[in-house]
């Protein structure tokens, strides 16, 4: 159980470090178009 949260969390943590370096990248640009 126990087990299988941790693996969980991992690919979940996985993705998030994805998301965040993908957002990362976007985000300034999007500003920088407002801007």
């Amino acid at each position: 159980m126990l087990q299988r949260l941790g693996r969980f969390a991992s690919k979940t943590f996985l993705l998030w470090m994805l998301l965040a370096s993908i957002t990362g990248f976007l985000i300034p640009d999007i500003f920088k178009g407002f801007g």
